[in-house]
């Protein structure tokens, strides 16, 4: 559970564990290259071998299994030691479609940006902000708690592609999935806090647009921006 204040190191385990996963589909067949995401190991990747199987040892307090064609599978780590996973087909697997040339929608100039996403009723377009590194739009709509945002940001260095980890080890709610677009692919995850606090994560390596701390109501109205999303050919 994130509980309001803490920080990465507060949600670390105080003793690493050994996780040993065998993943398979729903047949028993073993799957390969399986990203085991969310460590807390930024210098290693983890992927399961020919055997559908990975060993690695972890201070994470969660980690999440992604292949594109899936749905994501949440491993809490504390009680979790050699265990066998059948992943679920993903029931919902979409390829952005193409922005129409009449459609009406905001994106970030410039920054190889590509995702564009529909205004709604309410909702308050920010200047465009950037840094050395990339753009950045903020979209925001005003709620009895206050203004509650969507971040969209693009450039080389912005995203690597998957939620934060203390999103993920945070959520007592989880889902998701990964699918290809073009050579990389995109992850579209979100998750529910101990304080009902919900977030969403909709990116690629270099590009994504999220929000966090909204309520369900909330949550609904910001999904529905995130969900009509098109793209656009990069902007060089």
């Amino acid at each position: 559970m994130l509980i309001h204040g803490q920080t990465y190191r507060d949600l670390l385990l105080s003793d690493a564990r050994t996780i040993r996963l065998t993943v398979v589909d729903p047949n028993g067949k073993p799957i390969p290259d399986v990203h085991i995401d969310h460590t807390g190991n930024m210098r290693q990747a983890f992927v399961t071998d020919a055997d559908g199987r990975c060993q690695l040892q972890t201070k994470a307090p969660a980690l999440v299994l992604r292949k594109p064609g899936y749905s994501d599978y949440l491993v809490r780590t504390a009680t979790a030691g050699t265990i066998r996973i059948a992943l679920k087909q993903a029931e919902r697997l979409r390829t952005p479609p193409a922005c129409s040339a009449n459609g009406s929608y905001v994106s970030i100039a410039g920054w190889r940006a590509e995702f564009c996403f529909p205004l709604i009723p309410g909702m308050k377009l920010n200047p465009q902000g950037r840094d050395v590194d990339h753009g950045i739009r903020v979209y925001t709509v005003e709620t009895p708690e206050g203004p509650r945002s969507i971040q969209h940001g693009s450039g080389p260095m912005w995203s690597f592609g998957t939620p934060t980890d203390t999103d993920v080890w945070g959520s007592v709610e989880y889902e998701g999935a990964m699918y290809p677009y073009g050579k990389v692919f995109i992850v579209d995850a979100r998750g529910r806090n101990a304080e009902g606090k919900r977030w969403r994560y909709l990116g690629k390596f270099g590009e994504s647009a999220s929000y966090r701390d909204a309520d369900a109501v909330v949550a609904r109205m910001l999904n529905g921006v995130l969900d009509g999303m098109c793209v656009r050919n990069s902007s060089r």
